[in-house]
């Protein structure tokens, strides 16, 4: 259906275990195209090193991997946030030039929301609309401190 539209879209490739199993489609790609993506999911409080290490041997064995999902809580969406597994994940996809999509943008009352459960807002968003979760996905990617957003 996508190359219908698309001979060279992307397209994005789901692996097992809520897209985890990285290292399974490295061993059995689907062969005779150049622009398929597999996808990985990984949640900072959950997945650590294992799951780096499952990428890393997906990506060096030559599978090309797009982070579709990502939060910095635990898999459930909420618990405690780990910003320093969340950071090794960072400075990992970084390193292999991966690029990633953060969950969720809503404002739903869990720690994987970006914005505070009372914004109601579809725009103009402010440093005060977000979540812990939201500070630190606004503060790494624009490389500012807490103090410098303000």
């Amino acid at each position: 259906m996508i190359r219908s539209r698309d001979d060279d879209a992307v397209i994005l490739i789901g692996t097992p275990n809520w897209s985890q199993y990285v290292d399974q489609a490295a061993a059995d790609p689907i062969a005779g195209y150049d622009n398929l993506m597999y996808t990985l999911h990984f949640y900072a409080a959950t997945h650590t090193d294992s799951l780096r290490s499952t990428l890393v041997s997906a990506v060096d064995a030559g599978l090309p991997v797009f982070v579709s999902e990502y939060g910095i809580c635990d898999a459930s969406g909420g618990g405690v946030i780990d910003e320093d597994q969340a950071n090794q994940w960072m400075d990992l996809l970084d390193r292999y030039g991966i690029s990633c999509a953060a969950w969720n943008l809503s404002n739903k009352a869990e720690t994987c929301a970006i914005l505070q459960s009372d914004c109601s807002k579809i725009s103009g968003f402010t440093e005060n609309d977000l979540t812990d979760s939201g500070r630190w996905l606004y503060q790494m990617l624009t490389g500012s401190s807490h103090s410098e957003t303000n």
